[in-house]
């Protein structure tokens, strides 16, 4: 609610009845952090009709909360003269309030402020000035120190928060004087140049200065404080693949960035580590302590070598001039181009959601707003030379990605840490890549949004659903998951997703009596032509459709490791744990569809 204070002076009238009436705002400019202020006077914008009601209030300082002992009067009357809003006031006779008014006699308490709702602004984007053209008048204040002497009724100084009240918060009352969520016009130019300057320095570390311009005169203009989380999601969706949002590097050379060894660090950081094995891996723990704070008990590993993850080199061997041995015991050929050698891009080659067309935003700092819809766009024709375009109503939604830490582990024996080679090397970091996947994965189909989870794709309100008359889908119901994405304006074709025994059920289920045909008859493709993928991530009976490129998994830092020799302590081994920090957010959610019996 909006605030401002005049200084009674003459202007006061005091009526046979006992009551008292004076001008509380006019037109004069008052000058806020976004540029000066005019309320609009006239029948169209201001809005008396609660003034007017008898049961608006006349309080001590704005003070809504601390009990009806600050309410001192009410307000009788309302009107607009001489582009002023006057009011008829009348003061309670309770002791407290009558000595406020024989104060108003004497002269003393001379000060009394309006606090107001905006509901429309009119700006000049080549003047410092705005014009408030709807805004309604909801009480009346005595307060110490004016703003503006040029009527009855003014402005304080320091009192309300200039912005909009949000009609979908309930006032609550505090058990202070000030009222819970409001800022003084001082703190909200403290956030706001705060804000400014966050965006200001995260655009010019990517060149993106005209964008971070438009964007805080776009929110400035709207009467908002720039979102700092908000343009962190613009910056985002600008930059490539693998470019962070905020620069973590340590100072790696391409070359030291190789020679970091995994093994060694693990073997060195174990509880009977040897004085050896502590030289051995000198290097990698000064690399390790340069990378800043990680949770207590835990390693944060360089950002240099997450995005070298399968471009290092032992004993003189690169690991990508040859085929290395992955966790699961097959030769993967180590591409040679920059985001192949990554760790995210290796987890996102793992991860089925990943195979999917998931939208992976790596490099995150801090939490994230992500502009999303539930509806597209509708267009239409003109009439007419001379006729208005057809207003359309898009309904938005915010996606907010938030830290949530997940804790992955894998069992690594002492034989096997004492090796040397390039393929033990490489099984290390691939085991800790695949126990990454299988978690990330059930998160995203499952994940509860509680218990420090984030909200799985299953989990999320709004997506479309279909129930099968039985445990596994007839091809009536499989288009009928594809119509319902159709449906939403989703052009582009939804993949299947589901686990082994539904793909084996689609293998042997006919299309009908007659065709000799069934529901799946090549691998990995539906007769009806879009493509399924199989994962035992499903929980059986499920069957997911979607355009997946609309699922969002945002990722924080780098990785942190931890390790425990206390799980595999008779046999000497190592049992490692993997935390990485991530989100899933879900930009449309008409692009998807769950079907199930409903069971």
């Amino acid at each position: 609610m909006h605030s401002r204070n005049w200084t009674l002076q003459s202007r006061v009238r005091s009526n046979d009845d006992g009551s008292y009436t004076f001008p509380i705002s006019s037109e004069t400019p008052y000058r806020r952090h976004d540029g000066n202020e005019v309320l609009v006077h006239s029948p169209a914008a201001v809005d008396l009709s609660f003034l007017k009601s008898g049961s608006a209030p006349l309080l001590d300082s704005h003070n809504r909360y601390d009990g009806l002992d600050k309410q001192l009067g009410v307000i009788i009357d309302a009107w607009l003269e001489d582009k002023r809003v006057y009011v008829t006031v009348k003061f309670s006779s309770r002791d407290n309030a009558q000595g406020i008014k024989r104060d108003v006699d004497d002269g003393i308490i001379r000060n009394v402020s309006v606090g107001y709702d905006v509901h429309k602004i009119e700006r000049d984007e080549d003047a410092e000035s705005y014009r408030v053209i709807k805004w309604t008048p909801k009480e009346a204040s005595f307060v110490s120190i004016p703003a503006d002497e040029t009527v009855g009724v003014g402005r304080s100084a320091t009192e309300v928060q200039e912005g909009h009240m949000d009609p979908n918060i309930q006032e609550k009352p505090s058990t202070g004087g000030v009222m819970p969520g409001v800022r003084t016009d001082e703190q909200r130019g403290e956030a706001l140049e705060a804000a400014i300057n966050e965006i200001t320095a995260l655009a010019a570390t990517h060149n993106l200065g005209d964008v971070a311009r438009d964007f805080i005169r776009g929110a400035v203009s709207r009467g908002e404080e720039p979102s700092l989380p908000l343009f962190k999601g613009i910056v985002r969706a600008k930059l490539p693949e693998g470019v962070a949002l905020v620069n973590e590097d340590i100072g790696l050379s391409r070359g030291e960035t190789q020679k970091f060894s995994l093994r060694k660090f693990l073997l060195a950081t174990s509880n009977d580590a040897t004085a050896q094995q502590v030289r051995d891996a000198d290097f990698e723990m000064r690399a390790v302590d340069a990378s800043g704070e990680a949770r207590v008990g835990t390693y944060r590993l360089p950002p240099e070598l997450m995005r070298s993850w399968t471009d290092f080199e032992v004993d003189g061997v690169r690991s990508n001039t040859r085929a290395a041995l992955g966790a699961s015991g097959n030769a993967n050929v180590q591409a040679t181009d920059h985001l192949s050698n990554q760790f995210i891009y290796n987890l996102r080659n793992r991860l089925v959601l990943g195979q999917l067309g998931l939208t992976m935003l790596n490099g995150l700092d801090g939490n994230v707003d992500i502009p999303g819809g539930n509806a597209n766009v509708a267009a239409a024709w003109l009439g007419s030379e001379d006729a208005d375009a057809a207003e359309s109503n898009p309904s938005f939604r915010k996606i907010s990605l938030a830290i949530k830490d997940l804790a992955v582990y894998t069992d690594m024996t002492r034989r096997m840490l004492l090796q040397s080679t390039i393929d033990v090397e490489m099984y290390v970091r691939m085991q800790i890549l695949d126990a990454m996947a299988q978690a990330i994965d059930t998160a995203g189909f499952y994940g509860t949004g509680s218990s420090g989870q984030p909200t799985g794709l299953t989990q999320t309100a709004g997506i479309g659903s279909v129930t099968f008359a039985a445990e596994f889908p007839t091809r009536g119901e499989i288009i009928d998951m594809r119509t319902e994405i159709a449906t939403a304006n989703q052009t582009a074709s939804p993949v299947f997703v589901g686990n082994s025994e539904m793909a084996g059920s689609l293998m042997k289920t006919l299309v009908d009596a007659g065709s000799g045909r069934f529901l799946m008859e090549t691998e990995g493709r539906l007769t009806t032509g879009s493509r399924y993928e199989e994962t035992n991530q499903i929980t059986s009976g499920d069957m997911i459709a979607g355009v997946f490129s609309d699922m969002i998994m945002g990722t924080w830092g780098t990785l942190e490791l931890d390790r425990s020799t206390e799980a595999k302590f008779l046999s000497g081994g190592l049992r490692l744990r993997a935390i990485q920090s991530l989100d899933f957010g879900v930009r449309r959610v008409g692009s998807f569809v769950l079907g199930n019996d409903g069971v």
